[in-house]
């Protein structure tokens, strides 16, 4: 990147992909219960993860926080809140916090873009060629089984 004379947010985009929370009995995990209550308090808690870990300008202690949120770390095969990002999501911030210390870029500064799950938004549609051959199912999205997604941008601090 310095050879080229890129930036980050400018020239070069970083992508970290993942589902946020998995939520309900099938995922072992319904601390608020499956109801519309329950899932309008584990969405606020979710967000909050995101706002706390994810926004505002990057930092190390951000990223180490999450994974102690999200991993146990005496036994980092056991989740302490079901994210499938638990160990994509902090590298990821790392990886886009040190690029830009290397670079003698700006410290990037995360925005919450936003927060859907599985209940939020419609299924996409697929013909009825792609179901005949079995695909373009998905899990069911009920109180009881849903999955958030979250978005969050990084761009250089001005």
């Amino acid at each position: 990147m310095k050879r080229h004379g890129w930036r980050l947010g400018r020239d070069v985009a970083i992508l970290i992909s993942s589902d946020a929370v998995h939520y309900g009995p099938d995922f072992d995990h319904v601390p608020f219960g499956t109801d519309a209550t329950a899932y309008l308090a584990a969405l606020e808690r979710d967000r909050g993860l995101a706002r706390a870990t994810a926004t505002g300008p990057l930092a190390a202690e951000k990223a180490r926080e999450l994974f102690r949120t999200l991993v146990d770390e005496k036994d980092v095969r056991t989740y302490r809140l079901p994210w499938c990002g638990r160990f994509s999501i902090p590298l990821g911030l790392e990886v886009i916090r040190r690029t830009a210390a290397r670079l003698s870029d700006p410290v990037p500064v995360g925005h919450l873009l936003g927060y859907e799950t599985s209940l939020s938004t419609a299924e996409p549609r697929v013909s009825p060629e792609t179901r005949e051959a079995g695909l373009g199912y998905t899990a069911p999205s009920n109180f009881h089984h849903w999955v958030g997604y979250a978005a969050v941008g990084f761009l250089p601090e001005e």
